[in-house]
């Protein structure tokens, strides 16, 4: 899915310039809350909205993949604390 959709390049150009996109919804799961909020910041067309620099951006988006790794270690704790309960089953 493209961000502007148009008949045209020509169509769509403009859309680049004077619409903010929308977030991809619902986007793969692999994506997280964080990380798309993290882009759509980094999008903004109002200067003052994005990152100050690059390392801010980056530390965003580390702090989504730890969020990212937290949530997947705690669901694979789950997964192994019902498996030991039910059995295995």
């Amino acid at each position: 899915m493209l961000p502007f959709e148009a008949p045209t390049v020509e169509r769509s150009s403009p859309a680049h310039i004077s619409h903010a996109a929308d977030a991809a919804e619902p986007g793969p799961p692999e994506i997280t809350q964080a990380t798309s909020d993290g882009l759509m910041i980094a999008m903004s067309k109002t200067p003052a909205e994005r990152y100050r620099t690059y390392d801010d951006f980056r530390m965003a988006l580390e702090a989504s993949r730890s969020q990212l790794f937290i949530g997947q270690l705690r669901a694979k704790k789950k997964r192994a604390r019902s498996a030991a309960v039910g059995g295995g089953r």
